[in-house]
């Protein structure tokens, strides 16, 4: 097993609370963690640093422009190798991919160390012609193929990623549950006990149905449901919490009332104060045409709130797509809407978790508890 792990990130740690998780069972492994990345969140990055994780200063920022990406990534490979070079050893270390499409500006200087690929997301497998002229050398396929390990946080794209790389076995599948189990409230800012105190108010006595992540009118499209709750009975009502953008706006404008309530982000894990007071919790996911990442994503998705959700005894709703659908019949802990995805529909499938709603209830509990976050951590450690 490997003692000492690098962390490699394109994204902002804070936005990835799976890879948070997975930072704390290394800790706990007795791992000596180093992360070479952003975390905008300076209490969160306190925190892990105060347990021993080392943040090192070799962040990638992208750029806007075309002359400047170019310059942000040759000084991002310079700085890249300078630290590897000192800090790596192939006996005792290993570093820890994120992959992301920076994926071709570090495949030549992965190949000398001794690396594996942790994919949260698909990337498209094509890059822009001037990206392939600087590194028309890059081979997705090879790149996966030579690296130790590779884990995906879901069954079918592990899969599609065996198949797609010819690799020998299935890549280790690490999904996005939360780790620890038990939530630390101990800090919660005072306007979030503010915001929470007020919702509860205006929910006494009411059947919540939750949408909690971020809002895009083509892959997360909310419009359906809310035509849905509006068509029921006052005892309905549903909350609409997290990113905003235009589109939260545009919802807000049209159906914003006493029966569809909509909340602003909030930081992670204080947003659970909000998820546990739901009853249901809805997954809008839809394919985005002509891209490969854009349509796989979508249909095996992989989302933190499927435990966000479980981890309470919630019901799930959603569209319907392969990953979440075998879920669902496997542990009997949600309902999907078959397409054309229409209010009446999305009402049909609402009373029928309602109507019993104590089985449902328990599969989403059984589906929770069926993930060994930190069992799995523990294999892929020990395999390499």
């Amino acid at each position: 097993m490997k003692s000492k792990i690098h962390i490699v990130m394109r994204n902002d740690l804070v936005i990835l609370p799976p890879m948070q998780s997975l930072i704390t069972v290394l800790l706990e492994k007795g791992v000596q963690v180093h992360f070479l990345g952003k975390c905008s969140d300076i209490e969160r990055k306190s925190y892990f640093a105060r347990l021993g994780v080392v943040f090192e200063d070799v962040i990638y920022t992208p750029q806007d422009k075309i002359y400047k990406t170019l310059l942000e990534q040759i000084r991002y490979r310079r700085l890249l190798k300078q630290y590897l070079s000192v800090n790596m050893n192939n006996d005792t270390d290993i570093i820890w991919f994120e992959y992301s499409d920076m994926a071709y500006i570090v495949y030549d200087i992965f190949k000398n160390y001794d690396y594996l690929i942790h994919f949260y997301e698909f990337q498209n497998l094509k890059y822009s012609w001037k990206f392939q002229l600087m590194y028309h050398r890059y081979s997705m396929v090879d790149f996966v193929k030579t690296a130790k390990a590779v884990i995906h946080c879901e069954y079918n794209r592990a899969h599609i990623t065996r198949g797609l790389c010819a690799l020998k076995s299935l890549p280790f599948v690490l999904p996005n549950k939360p780790y620890p189990d038990d939530i630390d409230f101990s800090n919660t800012p005072s306007e979030v006990f503010d915001l929470v105190d007020s919702l509860k108010r205006k929910i006494v006595d009411k059947k919540v149905i939750l949408y909690q992540g971020i809002f895009a009118p083509n892959e997360r499209r909310l419009d359906e449901f809310c035509d849905a709750i509006e068509q029921m009975s006052n005892e309905y009502v549903l909350i609409a919490m997290g990113h905003g953008g235009k589109y939260f706006e545009d919802l807000k404008k049209k159906y914003a009332s006493v029966k569809i309530i909509f909340i602003p982000f909030i930081k992670s894990p204080y947003h659970l104060l909000v998820t546990q007071l739901a009853h249901v919790g809805v997954l809008s996911y839809f394919p985005l045409n002509g891209s490969y990442a854009g349509v796989l994503n979508p249909l095996y998705c992989a989302p933190n709130k499927i435990f966000e959700y479980s981890k309470f005894g919630i019901p799930m709703l959603s569209n319907d797509l392969p990953g979440l659908r075998s879920m669902y019949l496997e542990y009997g802990c949600g309902e999907i809407v078959q397409y054309p995805i229409t209010p009446n529909s999305i009402v049909n499938a609402l009373l029928r978790i309602f109507n019993n709603y104590e089985n449902y209830s328990k599969g989403a509990h059984h589906f929770y508890s069926s993930v060994d976050f930190k069992g799995i951590v523990s294999e892929i450690l020990n395999s390499l």
